[in-house]
């Protein structure tokens, strides 16, 4: 993100996780927030997913760690750095590469929290594609 003005970055994940062999090698979710223009690293958040339930955030059915409802990241930014490039860096990893399977959703990146009255794509396009069609339709009347 260049340029970033808002005060906050907004985005919402799931997961799903193969289980691990224990805690030190288990499944894990990590959210990076990184200050391009200063090179720093500003947000570092690590969910990890183990039997324990180390992260409350995972439920567990049969191997796999998964998030039962949509995880609502806020990803603060002081106003000191307002205008600066950021990088957003999300991990979803296991024990060793190709390990285990695991899948990782990423939704609704802004400076608002996403929510429920947000239209999903498909009922966006069916909208613009109507006032588009209502747009013709009175085009070709006065013609």
């Amino acid at each position: 993100m260049q340029n970033y003005t808002d005060a906050n970055i907004f985005f919402a994940w799931k997961a799903v996780l193969e289980g691990a062999h224990d805690a030190d090698t288990s499944a894990v979710m990590i959210v990076q927030l990184r200050d391009d223009t200063t090179g720093q690293l500003i947000i570092n958040r690590t969910y990890t997913a183990t039997t324990g339930g180390v992260d409350n955030r995972f439920s567990l059915q049969d191997d796999y760690f998964y998030t039962p409802n949509w995880q609502i990241e806020q990803l603060a930014i002081d106003a000191a750095l307002s205008g600066h490039d950021f990088t957003v860096s999300l991990l979803a990893a296991d024990c060793e590469p190709t390990g285990h399977l695991g899948y990782a959703y990423i939704d609704g990146f802004g400076g608002q929290i996403p929510g429920n009255d947000v239209p999903e794509p498909a009922s966006l396009a069916l909208l613009t594609l109507g006032a588009g069609g209502l747009l013709a339709a009175r085009r070709r009347r006065k013609g």
